[in-house]
């Protein structure tokens, strides 16, 4: 392509990304849409204590690409029955790491909340993760539902999310965001959240960017402000974020890549040199033509032999 055409863009970027895909990944895909059609989430409306995080199916097998996944997640808070209570029980077959996670945002909750948090126990469950969850990029989507459920404040349906997040409530970069994010917009979500340090990984294709806005955030507040729901509860939460970001929110929404328009001069130059190439390709594949035959005198030219033999006259 940037032979002929002099330059590579996105669209050609993305028709490769689309015709390069393993059957593995086009199973993977498959596998995604099945486990969506089951409608386990929401899109539309708010409520308390329901989030829509993302995630990715593993890329194993030799695939080279991620297929995005709808990840919801539930909480309640419940008041603690033993002296050590303030736990955060997770459910759904997590891993290591995403267990360290849960750790890790319990640091956040406790500055956030602060004592009373001792008061209640916090359950979590992953809605149909029957194969695990690994990772830590639910971390932001974690923190979400739970105060969502600890404050009631209505989280927005049509908002899905990804991020990591470390103990001092800043949010850190994770994978496949671009996967994570086509999933989201065909699951019909019309705001993705991710980390900032992502927003330059993007690369949506276009019958997605034109359904939904990506934002990218830097810390947990400007999470906050996008998730929930405006009310009184929202606003007294964002007060207590305010110490993340003192100089206002500090989320950056993403642009989609201007496409370069192509006049109809550089289209027929480009057909022309399209053309053109073919047709050396075509003529280097073709046989030699035969020359001469088996005869010794066809080693002499016609015109020499005529005269040969006008002087022998």
């Amino acid at each position: 392509v940037a032979r002929i055409a002099g330059v590579v863009t996105r669209e050609d970027v993305l028709a490769a990304m689309n015709n390069a895909r393993s059957l593995e990944q086009q199973i993977a895909d498959r596998q995604a849409e099945g486990t969506m059609s089951y409608q386990l989430f929401d899109v539309k409306g708010s409520k308390v204590g329901q989030v829509n995080g993302l995630a990715a199916l593993d890329p194993g097998n030799g695939m080279a690409e991620y297929s995005g996944i709808m990840l919801p997640i539930v909480a309640a808070c419940v008041p603690a029955i033993h002296k050590d209570g303030g736990q955060i029980i997770a459910t759904g077959k997590l891993g290591e790491i995403a267990k360290e996670a849960v750790q890790n945002i319990s640091a956040v909750l406790k500055s956030i909340i602060g004592e009373e948090m001792g008061k209640y126990d916090i359950h979590l469950e992953y809605i149909g993760t029957y194969e695990g969850v690994e990772g830590d990029s639910a971390s932001v989507t974690m923190t979400t539902v739970i105060l969502s459920a600890y404050y009631n404040i209505p989280i927005r349906q049509n908002v899905a999310m990804t991020g990591s997040l470390n103990v001092r409530g800043m949010v850190l970069p994770i994978g496949a965001a671009t996967a994570k994010l086509e999933a989201a917009a065909g699951a019909g979500v019309t705001v993705g959240l991710v980390p900032i340090s992502n927003l330059k990984d993007v690369m949506i294709r276009k019958k997605f960017s034109d359904t939904m806005e990506v934002y990218g955030m830097t810390t947990y507040r400007d999470v906050a402000e996008y998730a929930f729901e405006d009310c009184p509860a929202k606003d007294e939460l964002l007060k207590k974020l305010d110490h993340l970001n003192p100089a206002g929110s500090t989320a950056v929404k993403w642009v989609p890549p201007v496409e370069k328009e192509v006049s109809e001069e550089d289209r027929k130059a480009l057909e022309d040199a399209i053309k053109k190439e073919e047709e050396e390709e075509a003529a280097a594949a073709a046989p030699a033509p035969e020359t001469g035959s088996d005869d010794s005198d066809s080693l002499i030219p016609s015109g020499d032999a005529v005269a040969v033999a006008n002087t022998e006259e």
